[in-house]
């Protein structure tokens, strides 16, 4: 009844793994395999974390997107900014203002799709959202700008929405312009695009240091931009800086706390004897997995942790009250 009850356990963590892997199939990531000498499975995105005596005996799971996928429209950028004046000398600093020309429809539905360039280079078609808190962009576009690189922090979550819950991956953007508007490091979700007619979702994010006009006349966006607030480190008020720290570190105590308990579950199932090895190769694949979550976990805290230490963010907003 005992050694039951374990592999009940070691059953659900099996189809833990194989939704996660299913996200990572979805999502385009390419993931390399290999097995220890003690038996024990590991996964990475690169080869270069393969140890050398492993090089020859790794496998590939190729989860590229299809290339042939259409490629949204960019639009035309327009901006009309105004340089502030100097600082000192008595004058005070003019706001900027920045009208983005906008497509007014997609299809028959009435909607606000501008041009963003993301990280200065990649320019993509984008729904503008005001009810929306964050960003999202499809895989494509992630690719594009190298989300799916060693280097970068990504998370495999499961997403909510209107539509019902959907596989995504939580990573961070660099730097993102409209206009001639521009903001920095902006957390960002990857999902299935809802339309052909633009390639991610622009939100309050970005939006919410400028007063918002939608002239569907001259079928423009215009954004006045709001006198910076001096307690706002990087652009982003308090509130931005505690909900990001208690987000991100909630992922990584999360994935901390999964990979314990498996370590538990697998610790557990080695000290019966015999054990069913199908079973124990697929509890092994799931610690694989749970590691390689708890690695970006780890990335995604140390990305956020080095951005408010460069703009400066008190401690206390750092951490949960």
């Amino acid at each position: 009844m005992k050694l039951s009850g374990i592999h009940l356990v070691a059953i659900n963590l099996v189809l833990i793994a194989a939704l996660l892997l299913l996200i990572s199939t979805a999502l385009a990531e390419d993931v390399y395999e290999w097995t220890d000498e003690n038996g024990n499975i590991h996964f990475s995105d690169s080869p270069n974390d393969i140890p050398p005596k492993y090089q020859d005996q790794f496998k590939t799971r190729k989860f590229r997107e299809d290339k042939s996928q259409k490629k949204s429209k960019s639009s035309t950028d327009n901006a009309n900014p105004e340089k502030p004046a100097s600082a000192g000398q008595g004058q005070e600093q003019k706001l900027n203002r920045y009208e983005i020309p906008f497509e007014g429809y997609e299809g028959t539905a009435k909607r606000i799709i501008i041009s963003v360039t993301f990280n200065d280079s990649v320019k993509a078609s984008m729904l503008l959202d005001t009810g929306a808190t964050g960003m999202l962009i499809s895989p494509s576009l992630a690719e594009k700008l190298g989300v799916f690189d060693k280097s970068q922090g990504k998370l495999m979550i499961i997403t909510g929405g209107i539509g019902g819950e959907a596989p995504g991956i939580r990573t961070i953007i660099d730097r993102a312009e409209v206009g001639g508007a521009k903001t920095q490091f902006i957390p960002t979700t990857v999902t299935a695009p809802i339309s052909n007619s633009f390639e991610g979702l622009i939100g309050m994010d970005f939006m919410s240091n400028y007063n918002i006009n939608i002239d569907y006349e001259k079928k423009v966006v215009v954004l006045n931009e709001i006198f910076p607030d001096p307690d706002s480190p990087g652009g982003h008020d308090e509130n931005w800086w505690r909900n990001t720290f208690k987000e991100f570190s909630a992922y990584h105590t999360q994935c901390k706390e999964r990979l314990e308990k498996i370590d538990q579950e697998i610790h557990k199932l080695q000290s019966i004897a015999p054990i069913d090895f199908t079973l124990n190769k697929d509890v092994m694949l799931v610690r694989a997995f749970a590691e390689y979550q708890s690695m970006h976990a780890d990335k995604l805290l140390d990305q956020l942790e080095r951005y408010a230490a460069q703009n400066s963010v008190p401690m206390p907003w750092r951490r949960e009250e």
